[in-house]
């Protein structure tokens, strides 16, 4: 059920991305939540410039959204303490940070759930709502 709910919804966050636009990209965990796999691909291959997550700490403030070129570069990432694939301290050195970047026209965060005016439920570490402050503030 998962799976089909995620070709859903990643097609339709694909339809709403526009083909030049600069995309911050959750990864997912392997259970749980919608597979960004398909999403990724799809933006890949329609030329987007993509930036994925790399926790590099123990505290909400220590996420950084940094570039990957395609599909071969994230695959090349090992998996996180939460299976989730990351760049390595070597790969992430040479990394472009989404915050120093040109603007970043849109962001596909997880959550658990949404209120009417758009606030998030995560996970509850707070590492996206953090990250989202410092790119309001950029």
């Amino acid at each position: 059920a998962i799976s089909a709910a995620s070709e859903r919804a990643c097609a339709r966050a694909a339809a709403l991305v526009g083909p030049a636009a600069i995309v911050s990209v959750f990864l997912s965990m392997p259970k749980g939540e919608v597979d960004t796999g398909p999403l990724l691909n799809t933006l890949f291959a329609n030329g987007n410039k993509l930036f994925v997550p790399r926790v590099e700490g123990d505290t909400r403030h220590d996420m950084r959204m940094l570039y990957v070129a395609d599909s071969v570069a994230l695959a090349s990432y090992p998996r996180s303490n939460w299976q989730i694939p990351e760049p390595t301290d070597e790969q992430a050195a040479g990394m472009e940070d989404g915050l120093m970047a040109a603007a970043i026209d849109v962001v596909i965060v997880p959550g658990v759930a949404f209120d009417a005016n758009c606030l998030r439920l995560g996970q509850g570490k707070g590492f996206y709502d953090t990250w989202l402050t410092k790119l309001a503030a950029a």
